[in-house]
């Protein structure tokens, strides 16, 4: 399984990839852990990127991410890595994330 979970996420396509940099973006956002049960609810965009996959295709995206260290899994759930997630955000002011000028997905 070395090909698709080599390089970076921002230099992969396809639908696998759309799905995967959304949830790294938007569990940025995120200021606590969610469960993988809750991944697709995590936005409207995420929801239907999901329609159709089974629940082992969101483990698969998960376990992609964490080898990719963009997210980690904690007792609570999923986190992203806000010190790496963040650098990909949009610029925003006043963050919960890291109390400064931060970035949010537009």
């Amino acid at each position: 399984m070395a090909g698709p979970r080599r390089g970076r996420l921002q230099e992969r396509t396809g639908p696998t990839a759309h799905r995967q940099r959304l949830i790294a973006l938007e569990l940025g956002r995120r200021t606590k852990p969610v469960r993988r049960a809750d991944v697709p609810r995590l936005s409207p965009e995420i929801a239907v990127a999901y329609l159709g996959k089974t629940d082992r295709t969101i483990a698969r995206d998960m376990n992609t991410l964490n080898e990719l260290d963009l997210v980690r899994s904690t007792v609570k759930g999923w986190e992203a890595r806000s010190e790496i997630v963040t650098a990909f955000l949009p610029e925003r002011a006043d963050s919960p994330l890291t109390g400064e000028a931060c970035r949010d997905v537009a």
